[in-house]
C-alpha cells in the first residue's frame, strides 16, 4: 500500500508545473517567474514615466485616496499602487529614506536594472 501511494504522489508531483518552466528571473536574489518579472517591469515603466511619482511617493495612503476619491483609475493612485507593488518587490532601494527625491533617483536606477536584466540573458534560470 505504502508503495503504491508512493508511486501516486511521484505520479502528481510530476504532473504540476514549476513556476520557473517559462524562466525565472534572478533580482536580488530571489527567483521570479516570468509573469511577475514582466508585471515588475510594466510597474517599473509606468511609475517612471507618470509625471506624479514624486507624489505617490511623498503623500500617505490616506492623502492619496482623499484626492482621488479611491479611484483606481486615478492617475495618482495608479501611480501610488506601482510604487507599493515595487516598494514590495526585492529591488534594491532605500525604502526608508526621508529624502523623495533620492528614493525617486534610486527606484528609477533599480527599475532601469531590472529592464536590462529582463532583456538580457545573464539572470535568466529555470
Amino acid at each position: 500500500m505504502k508503495i503504491i501511494f508512493g508511486f501516486l504522489v511521484l505520479f502528481l508531483l510530476s504532473g504540476c508545473s514549476n513556476k520557473c518552466d517559462e524562466g525565472c528571473l534572478v533580482v536580488n536574489g530571489k527567483k521570479m517567474p516570468f509573469a511577475d518579472a514582466e508585471t515588475l517591469v510594466s510597474k517599473c515603466d509606468r511609475f517612471r514615466n507618470s509625471s506624479l511619482s514624486f507624489d505617490a511617493i511623498n503623500l500617505s495612503s490616506n492623502e492619496i485616496s482623499k484626492r482621488t476619491n479611491n479611484d483606481p483609475n486615478a492617475p495618482l493612485m495608479s501611480a501610488h499602487m506601482d510604487y507599493v507593488y515595487i516598494s514590495e518587490s526585492p529591488l534594491v532601494f532605500n525604502r526608508k529614506a526621508e529624502n523623495i527625491f533620492l528614493k525617486h533617483n534610486e527606484i528609477n536606477q533599480a527599475c532601469t536594472q531590472l529592464r536590462r536584466d529582463f532583456n538580457g540573458d545573464r539572470y535568466w534560470v529555470n
